[in-house]
């Protein structure tokens, strides 16, 4: 088993989550195609809806379900939405190299802080 960055953490710990929350229209077929093109803006905005995920996730002033739905608001509200952001994840999980691009914009965001 490959170790998990904590971006890849992060991640699978906001796209469960959601995805339990609401029943998507992902059509499955599609996922198991080739990774979709992940451009610099995509992983800027995937960086920062997971940032802001893990944020929700670590509140303890939270319900479970109101995490959940928190999330679900995050992404349905950004400008990626819940279908872009599922398949920047995939494409993120099936390469290295792209793995790498999202922890340097992890980080580039986290220093912004």
């Amino acid at each position: 088993m490959k170790p998990f960055t904590v971006l890849g953490i992060a991640a699978a710990l906001a796209i469960p989550t959601v995805a339990n929350a609401q029943d998507t229209q992902v059509d499955h077929e599609a996922q198991a195609e080739a990774p979709v093109p992940v451009t610099d803006e995509d992983l800027a905005q995937y960086a920062a809806l997971v940032l802001q995920g893990r944020r929700v996730q670590n509140s303890t002033d939270m319900s479970d379900a109101e995490k959940q739905a928190a999330l679900l608001q995050i992404l349905t509200e950004s400008e990626m939405g819940l279908a872009r952001f599922t398949a920047v994840s995939e494409a993120i999980r099936a390469d290295e190299a792209l793995q790498a691009r999202m922890q340097q914009e992890v980080i580039r965001q986290l220093a912004g802080q």
